[in-house]
């Protein structure tokens, strides 16, 4: 009785382990190309990017420079937040720097609006 249920706790925990090591490597997710291209680093949008808004004529808006006190992140240590123009149709020229007239520099949950006609 008492190896019955030893085996029935190690056949468990065994298929826990599958279960677990099945879902963290994703088999079942699969990724969809959006654009064309290799990946690669875009010249211009330093310090990563927060957020990606892509019209449809190619060209993309990055918010850029993160800013964050609690986690200790922020001008103080070079990053500057900005909003940066990249055109998809001519990736060689990098990303542009688009100045932005306002006294508040809060870039997060930048939304774009694409007219398409």
């Amino acid at each position: 009785m008492l190896l019955k249920a030893v085996l029935v706790a190690v056949v468990a925990v065994a298929g826990y382990g599958v279960y677990y090591f099945d879902t963290e490597l994703a088999f079942d997710v699969k990724y969809y190309k959006h654009y064309p291209g290799v990946c690669r680093r875009v010249a211009g949008a330093d310090h990563g990017s927060e957020d990606i808004h892509v019209t449809s004529d190619g060209k993309a808006f990055i918010s850029t420079g993160f800013q964050s006190p609690q986690a200790g992140l922020g001008e103080r240590q070079g990053f500057h937040g900005g909003v940066h123009l990249f055109d998809f149709k001519n990736p060689s020229d990098g990303a542009v720097d688009l100045k932005i007239v306002s006294e508040k520099r809060n870039l997060l949950l930048m939304e774009c609006y694409d007219n398409e006609g």
